[in-house]
């Protein structure tokens, strides 16, 4: 018994196990070998707590970093990816130094830095924001109480008053140090100093007289007073509590799973168990501490492992709510998109010469500069040497008339280094940097590597790599849809040649190889036609009425005189918000030509739709003044033998942003 008492006692519930103690719904009196409660579900699954929810009025969500991951915030202690173990590039002490308030105050740069990486608007929500969401607008929900700061649950629909951020978040924003502290200072104004890097926030602490930082709570800071507040109020009237995506090791947020009743049924969605009753305890507090999961003391506990956003799509199909759900995030993530970039359109981009190729440091900062961005190369400008206006007016026209254009694609051409090899190989990659959606994710770099047929009756091979392109730091992080191959490189302009990617690195999980390489946007011609195609797929007249039409977007080479064991065609694509596999607003293909004929090719999806799933593309042939204005096209018929539909299609090299 004392050992129960201790471990009660660390959980904040001393005396439960006295003399009239409840312990938030504990009957007077208990120990470990009374028998449980009824049990308070029909089963201890999903479909137990799918019938729980259809009841349920007063839902309680408990909410931490878990639900916002696949959004692409990182959670905080997840080995490898989470948040504390990515933070050595700002030198701090500790990791927990990031959100202490007296580390903050000595020396802000590192938070204002991640800042900037993790603001609002720049993620869209999640589909377990949404199942949230779902559960307000059919008068489920009492309360969503979350550890997360990104303000998510906001963007995705849920009313204000539903949400409880127990750590702040970027909503508000006030002066903490100085003459002024305590002062409020608007959201708006907050972002744009954030993002604007070192000089933006720099210039807003000397306008306020001290540090503003945004009301997220920090380490050796009071929870906000609602919390507490609407807590005492909440607890007593819940009849479910789904905990989701939270490792329960920060207090007092962890101890809320024991506020609810005893007869209150929880059900925890995390990728693994977390604040488990040890067996020899469990009797004597799984009532007012610690989940249950298994054995003779179950009575309310549900564990739902793996993926949130499974769960909640799980969930949803229990209730036959899938179909509500599915609608929602498309709606939603559309809007959202839509809002991006519209906000990106008027975001000026700052533009940052960089010293020719033989430079070892970083070139002096323009005067006036918010930020790096676009890394613009000027050959004969020096490290240490002063920018001329001339200089940095090529500068401005370059990244300009990129920017005009939306887009660098085509065939990349360069040389690949690997670790341990003293030989480099010509390196070849068909790629898209899209700077017109780099707001509008999940894709703004695409692109598709092959090899050649050398004989052997192996090949060609297609590997479609998709990423992204941050115009404001210039890099491109692009992947295999399997993870396995990884490109890392940083984009520069230069008035004299075409765009380069530099400072690459490449690994390949599969084979244990990895290295550099460097490679140049190679001018599009007649005789290799590449870059980024645009057009439409139109089914045939008597298909119109129930096949729809399908936009294209490829970066795709189509080659007049192909090199022996040489496909001419390939490429890759993908289609936006695509309805036809739920939980992928995004479905890949490759385009893999024929190496004995130059007039057809296939389109071949990436996981996760089924290989079976295929489209043939015959009679390819050139045309002049295509639909998007680009000077050449391709146009010629499709056919999906499986869905037994067909038609024609025409798409041309794009020379604008209409991406």
């Amino acid at each position: 018994m004392d050992q129960i008492e201790a471990m009660l006692a660390q959980l904040g519930l001393e005396g439960v196990l006295g003399d009239g103690g409840t312990g938030g719904g504990g009957e007077p009196g208990e120990d470990e070998d009374a028998p449980p409660p009824p049990a308070a579900l029909t089963s201890f699954d999903l479909d137990g707590l799918a019938a729980k929810i259809e009841t349920a009025t007063n839902i309680i969500v408990m909410a931490g970093a878990g639900i916002s991951v696949s959004a692409g915030i990182p959670d905080f202690r997840t080995p490898g990816t989470g948040l504390y173990d990515n933070l050595q590039k700002y030198n701090l002490p500790s990791p927990e130094a990031m959100f202490t308030i007296d580390y903050f105050v000595d020396n802000p740069e590192p938070f204002y830095s991640l800042a900037k990486e993790l603001y609002p608007g720049q993620f869209s929500p999640t589909p377990t924001h949404y199942f949230c969401r779902l559960l307000a607008e059919k008068g489920k929900l009492l309360r969503m109480y979350t550890q997360n700061i990104d303000s998510l649950e906001t963007l995705a629909g849920l009313p204000s008053d539903k949400v409880v951020a127990a750590h702040g978040n970027f909503d508000t924003a006030k002066v903490i140090t100085g003459p002024n502290a305590g002062t409020a200072v608007d959201v708006r104004e907050v972002r744009s100093a954030i993002l604007g890097g070192k000089p933006g926030w720099e210039e807003m602490v000397k306008k306020y007289g001290g540090l503003v930082k945004p009301d997220i709570v920090f380490f050796g800071e009071a929870l906000p007073p609602r919390f507490g507040q609407l807590m005492a109020q909440d607890f007593p009237q819940c009849d479910l509590l789904l905990v989701m995506g939270t490792s329960l090791n920060v207090q007092p947020f962890a101890s809320l799973i024991h506020k609810v009743m005893h007869d209150v049924p929880r059900s925890l969605w995390n990728r693994e168990m977390v604040a488990v009753c040890a067996e020899d305890t469990a009797a004597a507090i799984s009532r007012v501490g610690g989940f249950v999961f298994d054995g003779d003391q179950q009575y309310r506990d549900v564990f739902c492992g793996g993926n949130c956003d499974e769960t909640a799509r799980a969930t949803a199909e229990k209730l036959g709510w899938l179909e509500e759900l599915d609608k929602v995030i498309a709606v939603e993530s559309a809007r959202f998109r839509s809002e991006s970039a519209a906000t990106a359109a008027t975001t000026a981009t700052t533009v940052v010469p960089v010293p020719g190729p033989d430079a070892t440091a970083a070139p002096p900062a323009l005067a006036g500069a918010a930020a790096p961005a676009l890394r613009v190369t000027s050959g004969g400008v020096g490290v240490g040497e002063d920018y001329t206006n001339e200089e940095v007016a090529d500068a401005k026209d370059v990244v300009a008339e990129f920017i005009s254009v939306g887009h660098a694609s085509g065939l990349w051409q360069g040389v690949l280094n690997t670790d341990g090899c003293d030989d480099a190989d010509d390196f070849e990659i068909l790629l898209s940097l899209m700077c017109s959606r780099v707001a509008q994710g999940p894709v703004s770099a695409f692109g598709c590597r092959t090899t050649t047929n050398d004989g052997d009756g192996v090949g060609p091979t297609y590997t479609a790599l998709h990423g992204t392109f941050d115009v404001n730091s210039s890099k491109v992080q692009l992947s295999s849809c399997d993870g396995q191959v990884v490109f890392t490189g940083y984009l520069e302009l230069c008035a004299a040649s075409n765009p380069t990617l530099s400072g690459g690195n490449w690994r390949d999980d599969a084979s244990g190889a990895s290295g550099t390489f460097t490679c140049t946007l190679a001018s599009s011609s007649a005789e290799n036609a590449a870059g980024l195609w645009l057009g439409e797929a139109a089914p045939d007249a008597a298909l119109a009425h129930e096949v729809p039409l399908n936009p294209i977007k490829w970066c795709l080479v189509h080659r007049s005189n192909p090199a022996p064991g040489q496909p001419a065609m390939y490429g890759v694509g993908f289609f936006d918000d695509a309805g036809d596999v739920p939980g992928n607003p995004v479905l890949f293909y490759t385009l893999q030509g024929s190496c004995e004929s130059g007039d057809q090719f296939l389109k071949v999806y990436e996981p996760p739709v089924p290989a079976i799933l295929t489209v043939a593309y015959t009679g390819v042939k050139r045309a002049a003044d295509g639909p998007a204005g680009g000077g050449i096209a391709l146009v010629g018929a499709w056919s999906n033998s499986l869905e037994g539909t067909t038609g024609t299609f025409v798409a041309s090299l794009a020379n604008s942003a209409t991406l």
